[in-house]
């Protein structure tokens, strides 16, 4: 079956990065594509952006409903069928889509790529994989630990996204890790390792809301434990994927130099699997100060 590409791209008050977004989509090489933006409601110029690239898109604009709500737009609108997610303020290599395309005409209903760091790095290396462990294959039990899928870097074919019912708009900004685990939940996940992908890291970032972030994390977890496989998952199994939860949750309040929280972040992570070493060496290095 031909594939045909829908680029989807959620925006909101974008206009500073949203040029850069959707040219890198139109510079795709190799493949069809059609290219979706939707406007979420923007109060600054991101219309006025959008507009200006005339035919060459297609835009929807509705009320700010939040990015699972717009990216669930445009996949209702695609006519393609394969969904390519593009953040707004993040960039595509020319040949990202022409070798994930390789990938699913193995079969695979979904396939992410490594990516390159741009921006605001601070402790966070070039290219992602150096610090975090990427494969294929069934990584179900590799995402309870921690999203390593980057929406901007995914591809899924179009039944599937519908059979899942899409983006929960419930679990702002984790929605895309909740979907990516019921979909790796039930089918094999292809992976690119060539960075195909920069993401930029910024303040106006919705990860750096950590609080919200922390508590969104628990509650795809919870969602996942619940589902056929999680309901299966060893007790053991699961304190150790809490305790990494609160982990990463207690690192993210570090880093906004909320002391107090990420000390009762990394408690909680103790209290779930206290045999993990760096928790207990970044707990310390929080209550010395040097985080």
């Amino acid at each position: 079956m031909e594939l045909l590409f829908s680029v989807v791209i959620p925006a909101f008050n974008a206009e500073a990065y949203i040029a850069e977004a959707i040219e890198s989509a139109l510079n795709q090489i190799g493949v069809k594509i059609e290219v979706i933006v939707v406007d979420d409601g923007s109060t600054d110029n991101t219309l006025q952006v959008v507009e200006s690239f005339k035919k060459r898109i297609r835009i929807i604009r509705q009320e700010n409903m939040g990015a699972a709500a717009a990216r669930n737009s445009a996949a209702q609108a695609a006519q393609g069928n394969v969904l390519a997610f593009l953040d707004a303020d993040d960039i595509w290599m020319p040949q990202k889509l022409y070798i994930q395309s390789l990938k699913l005409n193995e079969g695979y209903k979904i396939v992410y790529t490594n990516r390159y760091n741009i921006g605001q790095l601070a402790d966070l290396p070039e290219i992602q994989s150096n610090v975090v462990k990427m494969r294929e294959g069934d990584i179900w039990e590799d995402l309870l630990f921690g999203n390593i899928i980057t929406a901007s870097s995914c591809v899924m074919k179009k039944e599937c996204f519908r059979s899942l019912g899409g983006f929960r708009r419930d679990l702002p900004p984790c929605e895309d890790w909740d979907l990516w685990l019921r979909c790796a939940e039930i089918h094999s996940v292809g992976y690119c390792s060539e960075p195909l992908l920069k993401y930029r890291i910024h303040s106006g970032g919705t990860s750096r809301n950590y609080k919200m972030m922390s508590k969104m994390r628990r509650r795809v977890i919870a969602a996942a434990f619940c589902s056929h496989r999680g309901e299966k998952l060893p007790l053991l199994k699961k304190r150790q994927i809490m305790a990494q939860t609160w982990s990463t949750s207690a690192w993210d309040a570090a880093q906004a130099k909320d002391q107090l929280l990420a000390i009762r972040y990394y408690i909680n992570a103790l209290r779930m699997w206290p045999f993990i070493g760096t928790i207990w060496y970044d707990l310390a290095r929080v209550i010395a100060g040097r985080i």
